[in-house]
């Protein structure tokens, strides 16, 4: 007898979650062995850089009445209300859930992983002239705390504007990264909307909103690059669709924020390939160069800083095979850093993604895992790419959108992401 589509829509189901959960006990279990042999993966709970460490107090209640509040009425917000309203809903919805995540750990949690010796605000106070700190900053990159030897100086520059303009230290910062990171919510739901049209957009948002990778976005300067990361593409994408003036105007505007962030991050410049996968696949060459020619500024505005982004680049790989980089096993992380980035996305995304038959959206979520593997293949991601590959979870989450087979099935899918998001926060401890 035939198999109906809803059987083999649940062995999809059954097979993806089974795929999800074996994926992440292997890298669980052959890390342990690793470690146990001597290798020095500086990883406390593989695959991810977390310790174990389970916790539970009455501020565990806060992240469970967001999630409560998204699966109970996000289903049902994002099929009728205005879509403008939604943004800002879904803006708001995705920061306090990131915050409250973070604040089971106390409402100092939102700020202490931006005070450890490792980050970036170290350097600020040191910094008496922004021009010397450029043209400096490559030869003295060993004097720099960790996350600084491993970044272009973007990011310390924004914090060092900041602290020049009365907002300095933690508080400041975080607030920063939070509202950035929960930004890219809209911006991913923006470009859904414009490949695949509204209904699409508004099935993904909740799932979008109640990412397990928000454990992450509160507090690490990786929410700021999704941020950029998610404008940039998705001003790139109405860009193309929309030839003219305008156009160019979206693809100035997408130029400008993937500038940005290269500057705060050379994990961006594998998301060139999923521009170019875009404007190949669109047939769209004009935005690709407009955009192009923003970027381009950029980099000149910080050339002539005294900052040059390939030398930055080189001293950055000199510091990282010096350091962990060097030590971590490449055989290990070319797929255990899949495990990790699982857990990111949830496994309502893997099992989205084998269910999706949208050509529309499997667009920009086979340009992202395009990106994604060529991350990895750099030797330049092994390990904590939980966070580091942040800018690519939004992305992938889009697959959800198959999964909306009725609200009872989303809003257990939902459930399903909230609880992944809650055994990593309760359970694990995490710097970020």
């Amino acid at each position: 007898m035939r198999r109906t589509q809803s059987d083999r829509g649940a062995a999809i189901t059954a097979a993806c979650l089974f795929g999800w959960v074996a994926l992440l006990v292997a890298a669980h279990l052959r890390g342990r062995a690793l470690l146990a042999a001597g290798e020095r993966l500086f990883l406390g709970f593989p695959p991810l850089h977390a310790t174990w460490e389970p916790r539970v107090t009455l501020l565990v209640l806060a992240p469970i009445a967001v999630a409560a509040a998204v699966i109970v009425w996000g289903p049902d917000l994002a099929s009728r209300a205005r879509w403008t309203h939604l943004m800002y809903a879904s803006w708001g919805a995705a920061a306090a859930w990131a915050v409250a995540l973070a604040a089971t750990d106390g409402w100092t949690a939102l700020t202490t992983p931006l005070t450890h010796p490792t980050e970036y605000l170290r350097v600020v106070p040191g910094i008496s002239d922004p021009l010397r700190f450029l043209r400096t900053f490559t030869e003295r990159i060993g004097a720099y705390p960790t996350h600084v030897q491993g970044h272009p100086p973007g990011f310390v520059l924004l914090l060092w504007l900041l602290d020049s303009v009365g907002l300095s230290g933690p508080g400041p910062a975080a607030a920063v990264l939070i509202a950035a990171g929960a930004s890219a919510v809209p911006a991913v739901a923006l470009a859904a909307r414009d490949l695949a049209g509204e209904d699409q957009a508004r099935r993904a948002l909740p799932f979008l909103v109640l990412v397990p990778a928000a454990v992450w976005v509160a507090t690490s300067a990786d929410a700021l690059f999704m941020a950029l990361a998610a404008w940039g593409f998705s001003c790139f994408v109405r860009a193309a669709l929309r030839p003219g003036g305008e156009g160019d105007v979206l693809a100035a505007g997408s130029g400008l924020a993937f500038g940005t962030g290269l500057f705060m991050t050379y994990g961006m410049a594998p998301f060139g390939l999923s521009v170019i996968a875009v404007a190949g696949v669109l047939r769209r060459v004009r935005p690709l160069l407009v955009g192009g020619a923003a970027v381009g500024a950029v980099a000149v505005a910080f050339l002539a800083g005294g900052f040059w982004w390939y030398d930055g680049l080189q001293a950055t790989v000199v510091r990282y095979v010096a350091g962990a980089g060097g030590t971590r096993p490449d055989s290990y992380f070319w797929w255990a850093n899949l495990a990790a980035f699982a857990v990111a996305v949830g496994p309502a995304a893997v099992a989205g993604a084998a269910r999706l038959r949208d050509l529309r959206l499997w667009l920009p979520l086979a340009a992202v895992l395009l990106a994604v593997c060529a991350a990895t293949a750099s030797g330049m991601s092994k390990a904590e790419v939980e966070r580091i590959w942040l800018p690519f979870v939004p992305w992938t989450v889009l697959a959800c959108v198959s999964l909306w087979t009725g609200k009872a099935a989303v809003r257990a899918w939902l459930a399903g992401q909230a609880a992944v998001a809650l055994a990593v926060q309760l359970l694990l401890r995490s710097p970020w």
